[in-house]
């Protein structure tokens, strides 16, 4: 399919539902935002967006600074976060 026929085709539905013009390439950042949100790794969507490289992808990124922050709470020392346990104490609980 032509990309004037893809875009063609969106103006049409945009004009039957009444609603903001978009083009195929806010569809596209809007895909490549919402698979990062939802937790889809950046080399599945670099390879679905037809991107050669993670870098171009990563540009389309539009999560903020919540997002990182919510990241960051997955990253864990053992036994200085408290929800983990050091390899020591696993033994001795081990031993039990």
């Amino acid at each position: 399919m032509w990309g004037e026929s893809i875009s063609f085709i969106l103006r049409r539905r945009q004009e039957a539902v009444r609603v903001e013009a978009f083009s195929p390439h806010d569809l596209r950042r809007s895909l490549t935002s919402q698979l990062l949100g939802n937790g889809v790794d950046v080399f599945t969507v670099q390879h679905l967006a037809g991107h050669a490289v993670p870098s171009t992808t990563a540009k389309y990124d539009r999560r903020g600074e919540a997002t990182k922050r919510q990241a960051a709470k997955h990253f864990c020392i053992p036994g200085i976060c408290a929800h983990t346990q050091t390899v020591s104490s696993l033994r001795k609980s081990a031993r039990r």
